[in-house]
Order: C-alpha cells, then sequence, then structure tokens
C-alpha cells in the first residue's frame, strides 16, 4: 500500500489558486503584441514566442470587498457564474449578465459554496459545497431558486465537477484516505451510480467530443509539482460504465506547477495556469501566467502574464478566456480574447 500523504484542508488553500484545493501540503505546486510568448520556464518546447498573444482584456467584476474566483461562462454565452466572497466570508454562488453589473446569488448557505460548472444546456449549475462536513457535489437549477441536491455524499471530499458533453454524468476528484490520495470518478446525474477511473488527479476537465478527460496530477518525486495530463475514456459494449486508459503528460516541468486545465471549444488546445512559489503571497503560491498547449504539448503559447496574480482561467463558449486578476488589487473576474498565431521555429539553447 501505497504511504498515506497529509493533505491539507480544502478551506486553507482556497486561495492559492481560486475555491479550489490545488495544493496539498506534500505537493509543493501546485494588450498584446504580434508575437506569444514563451517564457525560460519551460526551456524543454520546441517553440521560443516574444510578447503576449490576446487582445480585448475586459474586466466583469468589480469586488471592492471579498474576492470573485471560479468563473464559467453559460453555454449560450449570457451568464458568468462564479463564487465570491463579497458578502459573506465563505464563498457563496452568484450569477451575472455577462454585458451587465448586477449579480444574483444563487446559494445561502454557512458552508463554502464553489467550483460551479454549467450542464451543457445551461439549465443546471453543479457546484462543491462542504454543508454536510465533507465536501460533496451538488446540483441546482440555473434558473429561479430551488433547493440544491447532494450528487455525492462520500466519506471523503468529493470537488471539482466537470460535465460530460451529453450532460448526463459528471467527472470529479474525490480524496481517498486509503490511498492518502484524490483520485478521479464519474458519477450519473440521474442514478447517482460511481464509477471509479483508477486515475489519481485533481481538477478534471471532459473534452468537448466527451472521449478524454484533461487533469492536473502531481509528480511522484522531486517537490511533487503538478503536471498537466489527459485520459482517453471509452465505454465498453453493454455496459454503464466508463472505462479510463492510456493516461498521458502533456505540459510538466520540475521549476514550476501546470494547474486547471480546461477545452478549447473545438477539443485542440488546452488552456491552463502556471503557479509558482511566493512567500508573499497568500497561499504561498502566485498566479503566474496563462498559457494554451496542443494536445501532443509541442506548441505552447504564453497568453497573459501580467505584473498581478492570474488563476482560475476558463474557455468560454464565445472563445474567449475568462480568469482571476488582481489586477485592481482584489481577485476579479476578467477575459481576454486568445490570438492563435502559427509558432515560428526557432533553434532552442
Amino acid at each position: 500500500m501505497p504511504p498515506v500523504r497529509t493533505v491539507v484542508l480544502p478551506l486553507l488553500i482556497l486561495a492559492a489558486t481560486g475555491c479550489i484545493p490545488a495544493m496539498p501540503s506534500w505537493s509543493p505546486a501546485a494588450s498584446g503584441s504580434a508575437r506569444p510568448a514563451l517564457d525560460e520556464g519551460m526551456p524543454e518546447a520546441p517553440f521560443r514566442f516574444k510578447g503576449e498573444a490576446f487582445t480585448g482584456l475586459s474586466q466583469h467584476t468589480d469586488s471592492r470587498i471579498g474576492e470573485d474566483l471560479d468563473p464559467e461562462l453559460s453555454p449560450d454565452g449570457k451568464w458568468l457564474v462564479f463564487c465570491s466572497t463579497r458578502h459573506e466570508e465563505r464563498p457563496e454562488i452568484y450569477l451575472k449578465a455577462l454585458n451587465g453589473t448586477a449579480v444574483v446569488r444563487k446559494t445561502f448557505h454557512p458552508a463554502v459554496d464553489c467550483q460551479p460548472s454549467f450542464s451543457p444546456d445551461g439549465s443546471r449549475i453543479a457546484f462543491s459545497s462542504n454543508r454536510n462536513g465533507d465536501f460533496d457535489l451538488f446540483v441546482m437549477s440555473a434558473a429561479g431558486r430551488e433547493i440544491p441536491k447532494a450528487l455525492t455524499l462520500g466519506d471523503g471530499d468529493e470537488m471539482h465537477p466537470t460535465w460530460s458533453p451529453d450532460g448526463t454524468k459528471i467527472a470529479y476528484a474525490a480524496f481517498d484516505a486509503r490511498l492518502g490520495d484524490w483520485e478521479l470518478r464519474v458519477v450519473d446525474v440521474g442514478t447517482g451510480a460511481k464509477t471509479y477511473l483508477g486515475i489519481t488527479g485533481i481538477n478534471p476537465s471532459w473534452s468537448p467530443d466527451g472521449r478524454r478527460l484533461a487533469f492536473q496530477r502531481a509528480r511522484e518525486r522531486g517537490e511533487h509539482r503538478y503536471s498537466l495530463w489527459a485520459v482517453e475514456l471509452a465505454w465498453p459494449a453493454g455496459s454503464a460504465q466508463v472505462e479510463a486508459s492510456n493516461p498521458s503528460e502533456i505540459v510538466g516541468d520540475p521549476s514550476w506547477a501546470a494547474v486547471t486545465p480546461t477545452w478549447s471549444r473545438d477539443g485542440r488546445r488546452l488552456l491552463f495556469a502556471t503557479v509558482r512559489r511566493d512567500a508573499g503571497a497568500k497561499g504561498g503560491w502566485r498566479g503566474e501566467a496563462l498559457w494554451t498547449v496542443s494536445l501532443n504539448g509541442d506548441d505552447r503559447i504564453q497568453l497573459h502574464r501580467p505584473d498581478t496574480s492570474v488563476s482560475s482561467p476558463s474557455w468560454g463558449s464565445d472563445d474567449r478566456v475568462y480568469f482571476v486578476s488582481t489586477r485592481t488589487g482584489t481577485k476579479c473576474i476578467w477575459s481576454l480574447k486568445p490570438m492563435m498565431l502559427e509558432p515560428l521555429p526557432v533553434e532552442m539553447p
């Protein structure tokens, strides 16, 4: 049996990269010009770029008190869902019209409600909450008010919901005390039946074609910093259980952590954030830059590397990237339009 690792409770590490348990205690990692930039921190990449690769930087929330975190755009491109501490010390779930200023509070509970995710048809929102003690997954209607329904009630924390493209299943990460690690699972939204994928990792993201999960996973040596992986999914004939195979590392480096992957709408690229140690940052980690990468890992483009912290990126249905930034002093939600330019091959030093 593998050694049990001690994991810091998610409440102690929500601030590192948003409302997520991004950095377990055993894992220390957790306006543009014409060409994208590839920083010296990724020395193994086959291409190098200069400048940044985005246009149209926009601010969507302005929380003068508290923090806005975990943004996601609705499938129809009209609404942002996010969690925020603007009214309570612990985060609650909010909706905001993309082009409006008013916010609609969706949850009212003294517990932590975070990591909201729209269903593919936009009618429901899945999220994580510790209102029953451990973190579990809940689902509620995106329109109107209703009591959120518990989808999982496991013995350990269950977090990071991501919907299958057909809206029938949700993949998530669950902490297994026997393993001393997070592992990926799938739950049927209608029946509650669970499938254990046998893959360790957190922050899963379901591909648009439904055939793969991207996720972050810690190295088993060195400083255990996170890298990005993808696993293939299949449903054997006559079985309702999903099977995972061929886990592949896409992006990784011992000097930084790659976290929170999400897919482009065409399924050809992954968006992610890099995180580095920063003694002056809350939680000891600073969200450093936003990147995209091709699925074979050989085309990495730095979208944005500001002087302030960036975290929790998600690729919207409008092909914009939504993320959290401290550009105005507090954590607010911003977006940018990636410039998908062809890389220029250069000789690496």
